[in-house]
């Protein structure tokens, strides 16, 4: 996969009806955490392990997230800055 098939993967995967509902530098921040050589394209098996590290949704969390009303791709975007995000201790 190169990155114009990863970008149009992207909006699919989310739902994007509009491209611009998706800023580029969203879409090339996820292509840098998969393309982490730097050469330009992705196997299948590289996308694979990707997607499971950060977008992929356990089935219960996707259970839950669509009894609260969430489309499944709100999870996915929860999931995934979850995995990413640090939190700083408390004071």
């Amino acid at each position: 996969i190169e990155y114009d098939e990863f970008r149009q993967l992207m909006l699919k995967l989310f739902e994007v009806k509009n491209p611009s509902d998706m800023p580029e530098p969203r879409i090339q921040f996820f292509w840098n955490s998969l393309d982490t050589d730097g050469g330009g394209d992705a196997d299948f098996e590289e996308f694979l392990v990707w997607y499971r590290k950060w977008l992929w949704v356990p089935p219960e969390e996707q259970a839950r997230s669509q009894k609260k009303g969430k489309k499944k791709t709100d999870g996915m975007l929860e999931h995934y800055y979850r995995s990413v995000r640090t939190t700083a201790p408390r004071f």
